[in-house]
């Protein structure tokens, strides 16, 4: 009985070929894992039974034999190349949005992003250190906020652009080691806010409004502000802000007060630097503004000098 030894990859195959012979026929038994395979190669004579006779199944000879020297020789190579191959770990990583459709995320195997996929999969050889780029990109309306992951490192969880490392531990290609990361967005609130003049009071008087108190904004062309705040979750129904609207009366008039209509009639502060506050529900940017109001203004009267008197 011949033993063979074969390596291949991380598995032992073993061969067992064993021959025997009949007083009257030579037969060769090749025998892999219990399953045999019965081959007549000679015969021998009874009368002599320690001689072969040239009779038999020459071409089975052939062929068992070349067949012996190619395993003796993939035996020798594997164990002369180190005993086997490297070890190979496979992994896969995906990436999703929070809330979904809030925008765009990309996966792509290695450290430098070129990806356009939300999965992506490596195979490495000796190295379970899989790293991978993320990115996320948001819809008009929301900002990114940062990533978070599952059986993964992130680098920066605040960067949009980043990569995430998982330790791989399968070797099965077909079920490899998993990792997610998601990008959670918030919305974004945009506020706009314009002052304006009552009827009859153009010229009168000089109005500005700002998001920011004090700001370089407060002159005569800052008749309309425009802002942004980002939401503290994805969920935010809606959001307040403050708006800073200011009046200065011209020479000979005076203030009357900040109205909610152009006609002077709903008074809402007589305050010339108002603070109102102003609520945001949209995501995107309104085509009009949310609060406009308008600054009445009065001619101061002149008192004759003789009443003076």
């Amino acid at each position: 009985m011949n033993l063979i030894r074969c390596v291949s990859g991380a598995s032992l195959n073993f061969f067992r070929y064993t021959a025997k012979s009949c007083d009257s026929q030579g037969v060769v038994t090749v025998s892999s894992y219990g399953a045999s395979d019965e081959h007549p190669m000679s015969t021998r004579s009874a009368s002599d039974g320690s001689k072969w006779n040239t009779r038999g199944n020459l071409i089975g000879v052939w062929k068992y034999a070349a067949m012996l020297l190619c395993l003796l020789i993939l035996g020798a190579g594997n164990a002369w190349a180190g005993g086997g191959s490297a070890t190979t770990y496979y992994s896969k990583v995906s990436v999703s949005a929070n809330p979904t459709g809030a925008g765009t995320v990309y996966v792509k195997a290695g450290n430098s992003f070129s990806g356009t996929a939300t999965s992506d999969i490596q195979d490495v050889e000796n190295e379970q250190n899989h790293i991978y780029s993320i990115e996320a990109n948001p819809k008009p309306g929301y900002a990114f906020k940062s990533w978070s992951g599952s059986s993964v490192t992130i680098s920066e969880t605040s960067n949009a652009s980043t990569t995430c490392t998982i330790q791989a531990s399968s070797t099965d290609a077909n079920n490899r080691t998993p990792g997610t990361a998601t990008a959670t967005f918030v919305k974004v609130f945009q506020f706009k806010a314009k002052a304006d003049f009552a009827s009859g009071s153009a010229g009168l008087g000089d109005v500005w409004v700002s998001f920011t108190n004090g700001s370089p904004t407060w002159q005569a062309t800052a008749m309309e502000a425009t802002s942004t705040q980002d939401g503290t979750t994805s969920g935010d129904a809606n959001a307040t802000k403050k708006a800073y609207f200011k009046a200065q009366a011209h020479q000979g008039t005076k203030f009357i007060g900040w109205y909610s209509d152009a006609a002077g009639k709903t008074l809402e502060s007589e305050e010339a630097s108002y603070r109102p506050s102003i609520t945001s529900e949209l995501t995107e940017e309104p085509l009009t503004p949310q609060l406009t109001l308008y600054a009445k203004f009065e001619k101061t009267p002149v008192t004759p000098y003789w009443a003076l008197a």
